[in-house]
């Protein structure tokens, strides 16, 4: 049987990391800032990708018709995540990797 106050503070950090997870979302979201977050490296610059090829579509007239798909897709995509995020991060605390950790060789 654990310590009372190791599960509550395992619980309150847990807490806090979705909240800062959910924080990243609605900042850097349609950036892909919460997917780099959630350790979903790739995906992360391919929304990244995706953001900066819509603002530049949309900054020259003829190309707008495709800013816009190209947008409402980054804005579905950002949205749908919201819904997984959560999910995501009980998966990284599961597997033991609940934080970035950078070693230097």
């Amino acid at each position: 049987m654990g310590h009372p106050a190791t599960s509550t503070s395992t619980h309150s950090m847990s807490g806090t990391r979705t909240v800062l997870a959910f924080l990243v979302w609605a900042l850097l979201g349609l950036f892909g800032g919460h997917r780099l977050y959630a350790g979903k490296y790739v995906t992360s610059f391919v929304q990244l990708a995706l953001a900066l090829v819509t603002w530049r579509l949309a900054s020259s007239p003829a190309w707008a018709p495709l800013a816009a798909i190209a947008g409402f897709v980054g804005v579905v995509w950002w949205g749908i995540d919201a819904t997984q995020l959560r999910q995501w991060l009980n998966g990284r605390e599961a597997s033991g990797s609940s934080s970035i950790a950078i070693q230097a060789r």
